[in-house]
């Protein structure tokens, strides 16, 4: 087939050429149009923008002034964790209660004067056992009869201050609750002991 010329549409018109440089321009060409009275009249006549809604106050909506429904729920949150803490903490002080009454009394003050009296008796028989024992080269029976009589003159000893104190709790002596009951013993002693001097 013979070849044919492509005709392109053109999608948008040309632009205007280029003038020559022979070209003279225009001269002369003068307006009579009043540009102010025209600015004037264009503006009176334009209608004004709309103005955009101003947004609605804080103060008009229903639900100003009342707590937002987020708060009520974290309320209500806080006030059941704080209701199961004060259930958790009465119940750990009621078991603490029932375990001092089960381990811990306090030691009558008669029955603690008597027994630091027959204390201190055993502590002066000891110190004169200690002291009749004779000096200079000991044997090895006396050097363990002398080391027997120190150790238990200690545990006398400490025996005379725990109960020379002003209060003295008694605690059993339970394996399974040994530190704690004498911790509490000693606090609850010190305790007792501050209140009575504070009432008199």
């Amino acid at each position: 087939p013979p070849i044919q010329k492509m005709d392109r549409q053109l999608v948008q018109p040309l632009k205007p050429s280029i003038p020559n440089a022979n070209d003279k321009p225009v001269m002369g060409l003068r307006s009579e149009k009043n540009f102010v009275t025209s600015n004037a009249v264009e503006a009176i006549c334009t209608q004004p923008k709309r103005r955009q809604q101003a947004p609605e106050l804080a103060v008009h909506r229903a639900s100003f002034g009342k707590v937002p429904r987020y708060l009520e729920s974290i309320k209500a949150g806080l006030a059941d964790e704080r209701e199961w803490m004060e259930t958790h903490r009465a119940r750990q002080q009621q078991d603490q209660a029932d375990m001092r009454a089960q381990y811990l009394h306090e030691m009558n003050e008669e029955e603690r004067v008597e027994l630091l009296q027959k204390l201190k008796e055993l502590q002066s028989e000891k110190t004169r056992a200690l002291q009749s024992m004779p000096f200079g080269r000991d044997s090895i029976s006396q050097k363990t009869r002398k080391d027997s009589l120190d150790k238990e003159l200690k545990q006398v000893e400490d025996a005379i201050a725990k109960l020379g104190k002003e209060v003295v709790y008694v605690y059993k002596d339970d394996p399974s609750c040994r530190n704690w009951c004498k911790s509490t013993a000693q606090a609850e002693a010190e305790a007792t002991a501050l209140n009575r001097r504070s009432t008199k």
